[in-house]
């Protein structure tokens, strides 16, 4: 499957594991769009220890920034920004290497979950020319996801195990690429507010 085909994939087990999500019964706390800041977007390196009583796992991360597509949309139409990321020819002509990794940041969700900030891109250290990009925030994660090569299936239970009546800060996905573009691994991790 190439990296087109997974993004569509991905876009259709997100809009049905939100829409899912916004039939349960208590609904959280979520950011309101208007408080969003503009934003940088920064990425973090795993290093974590165990987490919960839920045996999940809590992972640290530290900033990283990322540049790409961005905007505030509804959850089901991150396709559409999937393909102004693949056709950003703007972009891709100043990476100086080929990407490994692909981030996919949701944050500032609204109220009912619908919408957010969703935000495509690579890490900023491997495109040249580099704009501000947009920012995650640091701080312990929840692992959803361990890297590995997931399913269509093991991503949409990973989006139904996500706490919804708690605060969402935001949903990192990681894409891991060859050289190729050829997809070989994902994740998936929550930051939790408070």
């Amino acid at each position: 499957m190439n990296l087109t085909q997974s993004v569509i994939v991905s876009a259709f087990i997100v809009s049905v594991v939100w829409s899912a999500a916004l039939l349960q019964p208590q609904i959280a706390t979520a950011h309101s769009l208007e408080e969003a800041p503009q934003a940088k977007l920064v990425v973090a390196q795993a290093g974590g220890q165990h987490g919960d009583n839920t045996q999940k796992l809590a992972v640290s991360f530290n900033a990283h920034t990322i540049v790409g597509n961005s905007d505030t949309l509804d959850i089901a139409d991150v396709g559409e920004l999937w393909q102004a990321f693949n056709d950003n020819t703007a972009l891709h002509a100043r990476l100086k290497k080929a990407p490994t990794r692909v981030f996919v940041a949701y944050q500032y969700f609204s109220n009912d979950f619908k919408r957010a900030r969703i935000s495509i891109g690579y890490e900023r250290k491997i495109v040249s020319l580099a704009d501000t990009g947009f920012s995650l925030k640091a701080g312990m994660h929840t692992q959803i996801l361990a890297p590995a090569k997931h399913s269509p299936q093991e991503i949409e239970q990973a989006w139904q195990t996500l706490d919804y009546r708690r605060p969402i800060e935001q949903v990192i996905e990681e894409y891991q690429l060859t050289e190729n573009n050829t997809l070989i691994a994902s994740n998936m991790l929550v930051l939790y507010g408070e």
